[in-house]
């Protein structure tokens, strides 16, 4: 999609090939929108994810983090009806439902169900009582993702498998050069998790940084797991087939996928505790990721640029599956000028910076 010209042959590039970015991409194209999604190839935090559709303990986070995630477990059956009669995968999104076992206080717990119309209950989980969530859904990410570049195609969405180096905005447009030469297109928005800061200004290094997370993975024949298990340690989620994943470790600052014995470790102590019957289970998987980690619990979805031209969608840090598809119509809302979904407060989301239309000073990629 190389291009020397200074006319735009693209409406919208989005950068990043995660949830977020395709979600984006989707949420443009149905506007009628020409859009291009750039992918670098790098496993997104959205493949590695536990798939949990809900905040960890909501009620620890803001009312702008929880407006994102209103009726996710809704939009991701949508979705999964649209992957499927396509004749993609199923996303196997499942109403389960979540115990949480939490020492936060009663009183906090029962005034954020109240606050947003959540029926939840006490009940006993291994000797110890925990909060009932019912409604809460999981999905298996990878199937979903594969899912979701099926959908865009469909949508006529271009994808493209070259990384975005730098950018710079114009009256006009925006020059992306990408490892197959330069592009011009309308706007851009940047949407590509951690790696979404070496496209950014200096001054987001205050704000963004990565946090890897690893996973494990258990043939869970012969264990009894009705539903996600949620505890200040970590947490269980059944899969349709049987196994069950055990998460997920926090290592804020740390950027590789490699992963290692002592999380392993970690994540097995967990398991057991949470469902003593994992001791006797095989362990199919085990893998790593790298959140895009934000100082505050909210994520950046704003406009950075002069031109009005470059938008950024990142920070999601540890619910950025949850909060994909409110953050995916967020960004197309603003971006095509429409009133945005009620109790979402815009100005929530803005970029806590500001910064010039370029990234070629600072792009070290």
């Amino acid at each position: 999609m190389a291009s020397g010209s200074n006319q735009p042959i693209i409406d919208v590039a989005v950068v990043g090939g995660g949830v977020i970015g395709m979600l984006s991409a989707l949420e443009l194209s149905k506007r009628g929108l020409r859009v291009a999604l750039y992918d670098a190839g790098e496993s997104p935090a959205s493949w590695a994810g536990g798939g949990i559709l809900s905040p960890l303990f909501p009620w620890q986070f803001s009312p702008a983090a929880n407006a994102l995630c209103v009726n996710v477990a809704r939009d991701y059956l949508n979705l999964s009806d649209q992957i499927r009669s396509i004749g993609g995968p199923d996303p196997e999104v499942e109403e389960r439902g979540m115990l949480v076992l939490t020492s936060d206080s009663d009183k906090d717990v029962s005034a954020w169900a109240v606050r947003h119309s959540r029926r939840m209950s006490r009940q006993d989980w291994q000797g110890e009582l925990g909060w009932w969530m019912p409604g809460v859904a999981t999905v298996r990410n990878s199937r979903l993702l594969k899912g979701l570049r099926l959908l865009l195609a469909h949508h006529h969405v271009s994808i493209v498998a070259s990384a975005v180096r730098s950018y710079r905005s114009d009256s006009n447009g925006v020059t992306l050069r990408t490892d197959d030469g330069s592009v011009r297109c309308g706007q851009v928005v940047l949407a590509a998790g951690w790696h979404t800061k070496a496209l950014l200004p200096d001054e987001f290094g205050e704000a963004l940084f990565p946090a890897k997370g690893q996973m494990l993975m258990f043939d869970g024949a012969g264990c009894a797991l009705p539903h996600v298990v949620l505890a200040e340690s970590g947490y269980l989620i059944p899969r349709k087939d049987g196994r069950i994943i055990a998460g997920s470790t926090l290592e804020k600052g740390c950027a590789d996928t490699m992963p290692t014995l002592a999380a392993k470790k970690k994540l097995e102590t967990v398991a057991f505790m949470l469902l003593p019957a994992l001791k006797e289970a095989r362990q199919c998987a085990h893998w790593a990721g790298v959140r895009p980690g934000c100082i505050r619990d909210v994520p950046i979805i704003d406009v950075i640029d002069e031109w009005q031209r470059v938008w950024v969608s990142t920070g999601h840090y540890r619910y950025g599956l949850t909060a994909a598809p409110g953050s995916a119509r967020l960004l197309a809302q603003r971006m095509c000028q429409e009133s945005p979904d009620e109790n979402v407060v815009v100005s929530a989301y803005s970029s806590p910076f500001s910064s010039p239309g370029s990234s070629d000073s600072f792009c070290k990629r």
